[in-house]
Order: structure tokens, then C-alpha cells, then sequence
């Protein structure tokens, strides 16, 4: 049950994410964000993801997986809705920053292994979780592209987003211990 919990957490928070990561860019040239502008935006999720990653880590070591588990999809979540209310492109970049930031929960793949299964199995459950950030990558993109082509808005698919990364928040609090 709680491999279940944590793959299904972890499908959606890579959907979330990878939806945001590869459709910020033309929702901020429909903000009318220059293109290069836009562009850049990609690049400040990665480095602030290098960040989060270390720091994310450091937090993991304190409060333990869970809570950081839990707090980095509630904070996905919020960067993906304010993405909704930016109207600039500093706001965007400060989104970007923050997202980046919290989306860095994806370096927790094997702390999560090692907490709820133990180090024994790591190997074969490490490699059947990582299915999970494919599949996310592979269906959240697609859904946002297929989304907007019928609503011509972005605001149903990042809305979407929000609410997948707040089911990941909740089914990773379902977890006992």
C-alpha cells in the first residue's frame, strides 16, 4: 500500500511539474513576454532545481521524508497557481525561482526508499519507483498540450496541475509513520 501511495505521489508530481516546465514558456509569450524573456524563464527553474535539490536534502535530513515529501507538493502547488495571477515578467521569474525550488523533491527518490522499505531493496524498489517520474513526464505535457488546443487558455491544464500536485500532498500524508 504505501509503495502505491508514494509511485501515484510521485506520477503526479513529475505530471505537475514536467506540464509547467514545458508549456511556461508559450503561457508567457501569451502574456506578451518577449520570447528570449520567456525563454529564460526554463533556465531559472533549473538552477533554482540544482538549489532546491541541495537544500531539499538538507531539510530531509531534519524533519525526515514525509514532511519534506509533503511540503515540496504543497509548494509546487502554489507556485502552479500563481503562475495564474502573474501579469509580469518578474513575477514570473520569482515563480520560476520558487517552483524550481520545490520541484527539487524529485532528488528524493532514494531517502524515500530508504525510509519507508529500507536499504535491503533499494535497488529493485528505486527502479520501479523511477517509472513513476517517466510516466508523469510523459502524460502531463501531453494533457496540458491537448488541453489548451481545445480551451485555447492555459488556466484549466496549470489548474490541473495545481490540484495533481495537492492529491500528491495528500496521498503522501496518508502514509503511516
Amino acid at each position: 500500500r504505501i509503495f502505491w501511495l508514494i509511485y501515484t505521489a510521485f506520477s503526479l508530481g513529475s505530471l505537475a511539474g514536467a506540464m509547467v516546465i514545458i508549456h511556461v514558456v508559450p503561457y508567457a509569450e501569451d502574456l506578451d513576454i518577449p520570447a528570449l524573456a520567456a525563454a529564460f524563464i526554463v533556465s531559472l527553474i533549473g538552477i533554482s532545481n540544482i538549489a532546491g535539490r541541495i537544500g531539499i536534502g538538507a531539510i530531509v535530513d531534519r524533519v525526515g521524508v514525509k514532511a519534506t515529501l509533503f511540503s515540496c507538493f504543497l509548494a509546487q502547488a502554489a507556485c502552479t497557481w500563481m503562475l495564474l495571477k502573474a501579469s509580469s515578467l518578474w513575477q514570473l521569474y520569482a515563480i520560476a525561482v520558487a517552483f524550481g525550488f520545490s520541484y527539487g523533491w524529485i532528488a528524493l527518490y532514494a531517502p524515500t526508499v530508504g525510509e519507508f522499505f529500507g536499504m535491503e531493496r533499494v535497488g529493485s524498489i528505486l527502479g520501479a519507483l523511477g517509472t513513476s517520474f517517466g510516466l508523469g513526464a510523459v502524460i502531463g505535457p501531453a494533457l496540458a498540450g491537448v488541453i489548451f488546443d481545445v480551451t485555447r487558455s492555459y488556466f484549466t491544464a496549470f489548474t490541473i496541475g495545481a490540484l495533481m500536485s495537492l492529491l500528491a500532498a495528500l496521498l503522501i500524508a496518508l502514509i503511516k509513520g
